[in-house]
């Protein structure tokens, strides 16, 4: 490292670079997993993956080991290069490389939505890449650590994203008891056996939510996903940036 500290602008990219394949290894291990999950052989059956014929529970294993080494690996590496909020901005593109490997792997849609969607994520990125500083502190001693988790703004935000994340955890929890998943997939599965001008079937027996829970809801779920990771993000890097300064003292 003594040579890159001599070259900002190499380490820079660098980590730029290792932030973006921290995604692409993210997004290609979540779509192995679900492909180990919902391929339709993968009862007692066998997956072709890599070239091999593999057993749906260890290709789920791959994808996990994958992200692994993508979340933990490449994106701890990235996050002692360039500024956190630099990485997170890159590190989001995965959702841009997971529309291209699940239409590979899985035969998905790239619909026009998902298109405009991942064009807004690659625009969001590009400014948050060009408005960087290229001298934010990258490394914190356990003490400053310390200290910024200990001011008021620190320990209230801290704080707060715990409360908001274990009470979207609890509402979803209450949700899914109240208005069960067969339920819906059991009214979507009527809905779809509907001939041209046939009258609405009976729902009465089903346990539905009402339409502006589930709107909400499709908000919470991914929304509480986001900042979840927002809090271990900061928590990993924190570590790591203690971690680097052992050697020092």
């Amino acid at each position: 490292f003594s040579s890159w500290h001599r070259a900002p602008a190499a380490v820079f990219a660098c980590g730029i670079c290792l932030a973006l394949v921290s995604g692409v290894l993210v997004a290609y291990s979540m779509v192995v997993q679900r492909y180990a999950l919902t391929h339709p052989d993968q009862c007692g059956g066998r997956l072709r993956f890599w070239g091999r014929e593999v057993r749906p529970f260890f290709v789920w294993c791959a994808g996990m080991v994958i992200y692994g080494i993508g979340s933990g690996g490449t994106y701890s590496v990235a996050g002692l290069l360039i500024p956190l909020s630099l990485l997170s901005a890159l590190f989001v593109t995965l959702l841009v490389a997971n529309l291209f490997i699940a239409k590979a792997m899985l035969g998905e849609v790239a619909t026009p939505s998902k298109k405009a969607g991942a064009a807004v994520v690659l625009f969001g990125a590009t400014l948050s890449s060009i408005g960087a500083p290229t001298d934010a502190p990258t490394e914190y001693t356990s003490d400053e650590v310390a200290e910024l988790f200990g001011r008021t703004a620190g320990a209230a935000w801290f704080i707060g994203m715990g409360v908001v994340v274990v009470s979207c955890v609890l509402a979803m929890c209450i949700f899914e008891v109240k208005y069960p998943t067969r339920d819906l997939a059991a009214s979507q599965e009527r809905l779809a056996k509907l001939s041209p001008g046939e009258s609405r079937p009976d729902m009465s027996d089903l346990r539905l939510a009402p339409g502006w829970l589930e709107k909400l809801m499709a908000l919470v779920y991914p929304g509480s996903l986001g900042l979840d990771e927002a809090i271990v993000h900061v928590c990993l890097r924190a570590g790591n940036a203690m971690s680097t300064t052992c050697s020092r003292g």
